[in-house]
């Protein structure tokens, strides 16, 4: 594998929230991006009941720890 092929296969995996790697990763129902457990739970319950990229909204059965 080249270097470009990593990066690409490294930028699936990362949280389109927080930019980071993934960590307890959650996928949205409509649009299928990744994100981390705690970053979209922070974003449903401070912000909005929607998906901070496709702007649908997300039903909020995530459990709370």
């Amino acid at each position: 594998m080249d270097e470009q092929s990593v990066e690409s296969i490294a930028e699936v995996f990362r949280c389109f929230i927080c930019m980071e790697k993934l960590r307890d990763a959650r996928l949205c129902p409509h649009c299928s991006k990744l994100c981390c457990f705690s970053c979209i739970r922070r974003w449903l319950t401070e912000q909005r009941a929607q998906c901070p990229h496709c702007r649908n909204l997300v039903p909020w059965h995530l459990p709370v720890p």
